[in-house]
């Protein structure tokens, strides 16, 4: 798919691999809510594949067995993407929006990207 001017292409995998994550990180605080409620992770999983709460990010993790199995494998994947999208975003005096917000909490920062604290938080 053509999306314009040379670099675009890049810049375009970077906000992708960032909605991703930020997905990702959603799908393990869905599951942690539902664990909650008394609702069990496979259950979840499967359940929200078909309600309009759906998403290719969930799939992947529902087919993966479990939020901690697939947040494993990405710490190595995404974590130079995320930087590199805060840096862009920065360097073109973007706005993340939500996408920060979320790739910026604990939850993302500890079980998807793997970091000791999420950036900006403390411990």
């Amino acid at each position: 798919m053509f999306v314009g001017p040379a670099g675009n292409g890049q810049r375009v995998k970077l906000v992708n691999n960032a909605l991703f994550v930020a997905q990702v990180g959603l799908a393990i605080d869905a599951v942690r809510l539902a664990g909650s409620l008394g609702i069990e992770e496979k259950a979840i999983l499967a359940a929200v594949q078909h309600g309009s709460g759906a998403s290719r990010a969930l799939s992947i993790v529902a087919r993966g067995g479990s939020v901690d199995a697939v947040a494993a494998r990405l710490a190595d994947l995404m974590l130079k993407d995320v930087t590199v999208v805060r840096e862009v975003a920065q360097s073109a005096g973007a706005d993340l929006g939500i996408i920060g917000t979320v790739l910026s909490s604990d939850v993302v920062g500890k079980k998807v990207l793997h970091r000791a604290s999420a950036p900006g938080r403390a411990s």
